[in-house]
């Protein structure tokens, strides 16, 4: 079990686990993922370990993963795991991120134009190139600057985005050693 403290997860893998899966392509995606130690390896498109580790993204500690949980359901669209050990991960999950939104209700407000905004950019040409890592700054600044315009307005915003659909609070994450 993996311990809880107000919607984050932490999960320290121990030293021996080497190349442990996080996630697979296709499962359902219920939290953002922060490296905070290690070292772990994407492969886009895949459901299992390749026999080579060429042609995967590196995501180091300090960097995030899965962001989307947090804005709309989201299934995985690659293969993750931990590279270098001892791999230490913290999870924000996406019900609890949202059960404190409605405590802050401005906050709530940008985020739901942010995630309208996100959403539909999820229905154009960039669906495409959408994976499990970060979007760009550029992006990122993009939509954030294009709620801000809306949200500052108060621009009526479609409230058509389903946060029914987004994950539970129950979050739990196994990472066991592929046999």
């Amino acid at each position: 079990e993996i311990p809880r403290v107000t919607g984050v997860q932490t999960c320290a893998l121990p030293i021996s686990a080497q190349f442990l899966d996080v996630f697979a392509l296709g499962d359902e995606c219920k939290a953002m993922y922060f490296v905070v130690a290690g070292q772990l390896a994407y492969f886009r498109g895949l459901s299992s370990r390749p026999n080579a580790f060429e042609g995967c993204t590196t995501v180091e500690a300090g960097r995030w993963v899965c962001e989307y949980a947090l804005l709309m359901a989201w299934k995985h669209r690659g293969l993750m795991v931990t590279l270098q050990t001892p791999c230490e991960l913290a999870l924000l999950d996406a019900g609890a991120f949202l059960s404190v939104l409605r405590s802050w209700p401005l906050v709530r407000d940008y985020c739901r134009c942010y995630a309208w905004f996100f959403v539909r950019e999820a229905g154009s040409e960039f669906a495409s190139q959408m994976t499990d890592l970060p979007i760009s700054v550029e992006k990122a600044k993009s939509l954030s600057d294009q709620a801000m315009a809306a949200w500052s307005q108060m621009e009526d915003i479609p409230i058509n985005v389903d946060w029914a659909k987004t994950p539970s609070i129950q979050t739990t994450v196994s990472l066991s050693k592929s046999t």
